[in-house]
């Protein structure tokens, strides 16, 4: 499977089957590329937002009210009409004023960094936010990871 296109799945699945509205955390989007690199080859919270820049479709990033996390997506039809009114920083569209002190990507990337270096979540692997929980992060559960699975590795196994 490309690496390239592994979180483009992963959005498009989550958002198509109607399970979030508005997007998935960078550490959600970081730990799928674990489940689907196999521990090997893992891409960085620098690396994924230089992905999204080169997407071809606009990405949208927000905070999402009710977890209180910066959220991303690819860009739906509907607010593809309306890209104009948002922030755009190299083809992320910030959709809300949360992040109006950011000018450009590496500044983006660095705000990423210094925000899950200081949760220390990603180096243990607590990829999924606990909904129930404010500000807990932990991993993924057995649901989660046999659903990423599903939709990484979908036809390749037969």
């Amino acid at each position: 499977m490309n690496k390239e296109l592994y979180w483009v799945k992963i959005l498009n699945y989550y958002t198509n089957k109607g399970i979030f509205s508005n997007g998935l955390t960078l550490p959600f989007l970081i730990g799928c590329s674990y489940i689907n690199s196999k521990k090997q080859n893992v891409f960085s919270i620098s690396e994924i937002i230089s992905d999204f820049t080169r997407y071809e479709m606009p990405i949208t990033l927000m905070k999402c009210p009710q977890i209180n996390e910066y959220i991303f997506n690819i860009m739906d039809s509907e607010s593809l009409k309306h890209k104009s009114f948002y922030r755009e920083i190299n083809n992320i569209y910030t959709t809300d004023n949360s992040l109006n002190e950011i000018k450009n990507t590496n500044e983006l990337k660095l705000f990423f960094e210094d925000r899950y270096r200081s949760l220390n979540i990603l180096n243990e692997n607590r990829f999924s936010r606990d909904n129930n929980t404010p500000n807990k992060w932990r991993e993924f559960d057995s649901k989660e990871e046999n659903t990423i699975k599903e939709i990484l590795f979908q036809g390749s196994q037969k």
